[in-house]
């Protein structure tokens, strides 16, 4: 039988041979974003806002490593876009409970509205640099760079 000279030594030999293809499954994993809209994203990192205000809840919570990305566009329709959103913090939400009147200061916000939830962010890390990112509603992945990822470590 005759034994192609282009396999590696180790394969002809029958020996084992530790290579490691790497898979989607094993690069970086993407990453959890909220997209905010100006200038709150900024606020929050910040630190001038603590709780971020929404209408629904997370799925989960506690979340980790969540991206802020800030956008120009209120988004309101369910596949709505703004390109040109711009990656400001990472952060995490430690609890998620009932907004309460009293706590217009820490949300930013200038009115009070009723069955709305209050965000936790803590844990803030700014992005050092401009990373524009897609922005999109309620909670979604992202795809982010190496230079992104080490921009808020």
């Amino acid at each position: 039988m005759a034994v192609s000279t282009t396999l590696p030594r180790a394969l002809i030999l029958n020996q084992s041979v530790n290579f490691i293809p790497v898979t989607r499954s094993q690069a970086r994993p993407p990453m959890l974003a909220l997209s905010i809209v100006a200038p709150n994203g900024a606020h929050i990192a910040a630190g001038r806002k603590t709780l971020e205000i929404r209408s629904w809840q997370p799925p989960q919570w506690p979340l980790r490593d969540l991206l802020i990305i800030e956008n120009r566009i209120f988004l309101t329709g369910e596949d709505e876009v703004d390109p040109d959103g711009l990656a400001v913090a990472v952060v995490d939400v430690d609890e998620v409970r009932a907004w309460q009147p009293s706590e217009l200061a820490a949300a930013c916000a200038t009115a009070w509205k009723p069955d709305h939830w209050a965000w936790h962010v803590t844990h803030v890390r700014p992005v050092r640099g401009r990373f524009r990112l897609p922005a999109h509603r309620k909670l979604y992945d992202v795809e982010i760079s190496e230079a992104l990822r080490e921009s808020f470590r």
